[in-house]
């Protein structure tokens, strides 16, 4: 395992992810909502929002959606795979679509656009981390938790080649 140097500390992230949801469930008031995680990185953060959401009034339905940009690289390639689509019915209803960080937005962009064929009225969009210097697609999120450097993190959901997203805080890691 490599070394790594603390960006983002446990601590912050929990007061962080509970802002967030304060600032989301007064913002999205008492619309139907259904939180939809792009796997696999989203889990670690959609699972913390979702007991804060809770927490703070709102109780939405979860579905899972599995969209693959990166093909075990750290550079994505631009070319995106749809492996499972949302299985809830999202017609005429409000869905905040969450992950673990928007880098290029072609995920997030192509996760959105599906959400809508699908009939979605809103697509609400939720990063933990958020990455604006890399961005290719005319996307911004409507919350995000930290606004990064073009920098490659680890932790709290996000990997390097599988390894690392259990780490409880985010990290760079040394060479």
């Amino acid at each position: 395992m490599r070394a790594y140097k603390l960006l983002i500390s446990e601590e912050k992230i929990a007061s962080k992810v509970d802002d967030l949801a304060r600032r989301i469930a007064s913002g999205m008031g008492g619309s139907t909502t259904i939180l939809v995680g792009l796997l696999t990185g989203s889990v670690v953060f959609l699972s913390d929002l979702m007991r804060r959401l809770n927490h703070h009034g709102m109780s939405p339905q979860i579905d899972f959606m599995i969209i693959s940009s990166y093909k075990d690289s750290t550079d994505s390639p631009g070319e995106i795979e749809i492996v499972q689509n949302v299985r809830i019915d999202v017609k005429g209803k409000t869905v905040l679509l969450v992950d673990d960080i928007i880098d290029t937005g072609r995920t997030m962009s192509a996760a959105r656009r599906l959400l809508y064929e699908k009939g979605a009225s809103s697509v609400v969009i939720c990063a933990f981390l958020d990455k604006p210097s890399r961005r290719k697609a005319d996307i911004k999120p409507d919350y995000y938790g930290f606004a990064i450097d073009d920098q490659f993190v680890v932790g709290y959901g996000l990997d390097a080649d599988n390894r690392y997203r259990g780490l409880p805080f985010i990290a760079t890691l040394e060479e």
